[in-house]
């Protein structure tokens, strides 16, 4: 994701100071990368050692 230097590390909007901000570029993230390779949630977690997803949406991948 492109972000400007204000959206990315400026508060009190900057997603570095804003968790609602960052927990949707997580989830934008990586439903983008999801989408793009088709790799599965359980794929994702094991590449980068987590999921941003909520529950609903991962049961359903």
């Amino acid at each position: 994701m492109d972000l400007c230097h204000y959206c990315h590390n400026e508060p009190p909007d900057g997603v570095h100071f804003n968790p609602d901000r960052m927990q949707l570029l997580h989830e934008l993230g990586e439903q983008k990368y999801l989408d793009e390779t088709g790799d599965t949630v359980e794929g994702f977690i094991a590449k980068f050692g987590t999921n941003y997803l909520p529950t609903e949406r991962t049961e359903n991948a």
